[in-house]
C-alpha cells in the first residue's frame, strides 16, 4: 500500500503543501481538479508550465507573453476554485482577460465591459497595488487579484 501526502498548512504562508502531485493544494499550482479535468481530461498536469503551456495551446492567453501567476482571494476563488493560475500575460489587463476566459463563472464578479470591477485591486509582487489594467508585467511577476475592503 502506497502512502499518499497529505496538504498541510505551511505555518508561514499559510498555503497547502505536499498532497498529491507534490504540488500547492494537491493540483497543479493550486487549480482545482474540476477545472484541470475540464481543460485537460486526456493529458495529466503535473506542474505550473505544463498548466501554462496547456492555457497557451488552447487559446486562453498568448504565448509570446511574460510567464506570470495569478493570486486569487475572496469571492473569486472561491467561485473559481482556483487559488493560484499560471498564465502568460503581458499586461494586468491581458491577465484579467484570460482569467475571463478560462473561468467565465467569473463574470458576476468581473464585469466584461473591458474595466476592473469596482471594489477589486491588483498587487505585483506584493509591492505594489494598481487598477491600471495597461500595467506591463515582466517575466516571473506574481499578480494578486483581490477584493478592496468597503464599509465601516
Amino acid at each position: 500500500m502506497t502512502a499518499v501526502a497529505k496538504p498541510q498548512d505551511d505555518r508561514k504562508t499559510g498555503r497547502k503543501t505536499g498532497g498529491p502531485a507534490g504540488v500547492a493544494g494537491g493540483a497543479a499550482g493550486g487549480i482545482s481538479p474540476a477545472l484541470l479535468a475540464r481543460l485537460a481530461p486526456e493529458t495529466p498536469v503535473k506542474d505550473a508550465a505544463a498548466l501554462r503551456a496547456l492555457l497557451v495551446a488552447r487559446g486562453f492567453c498568448a504565448g509570446d507573453a511574460p510567464a506570470i501567476s495569478l493570486e486569487l482571494y475572496g469571492g473569486l476563488r472561491l467561485r473559481t476554485g482556483c487559488e493560484v493560475l499560471p498564465l502568460k500575460a503581458g499586461t494586468v489587463g491581458a491577465a484579467l482577460e484570460a482569467l475571463r476566459r478560462i473561468f467565465p463563472a467569473a463574470e458576476r464578479l468581473l464585469p466584461a465591459d473591458g474595466e476592473l470591477g469596482e471594489y477589486y485591486r491588483f498587487s505585483i509582487n506584493g509591492k505594489t497595488v494598481t487598477t491600471d489594467l495597461g500595467q506591463p508585467l515582466a517575466e516571473g511577476d506574481r499578480l494578486i487579484l483581490f477584493s478592496a475592503s468597503v464599509g465601516g
